[in-house]
């Protein structure tokens, strides 16, 4: 079945799905069991520029791992004007 949208609602997906990496985790990924309350901090944590080392102590089965893979994937659909992770550089680069 072919799903059919408007371009706005498409490219405001868009632009949701490369400015946050729960959005994308969640919505593009299908990842539908992560919670705001612990997860949405986390990627925010994961996703801002102001360290490079980071660290996050997090019992087991809290998903770190599965979000870092997430992470991986989404910094590679950043665009070059607007990469979150290394400004001027296209994700794909």
């Amino acid at each position: 079945m072919l799903l059919t949208s408007s371009n706005s609602t498409l490219d405001a997906l868009r632009l949701a799905a490369e400015q946050s990496l729960f959005f994308y985790a969640r919505n593009i990924l299908g990842l539908k069991w992560l919670t705001a309350s612990l997860h949405k901090d986390m990627c925010s944590f994961m996703q801002s520029s102001a360290k490079p080392r980071k660290l996050e102590l997090v019992p087991r089965d809290h998903v770190k791992t599965t979000l870092v893979k997430a992470q991986i994937s989404h910094a590679m659909i950043q665009p070059k004007d607007n990469n979150i992770y290394f400004s001027g550089v296209a994700g794909v680069e």
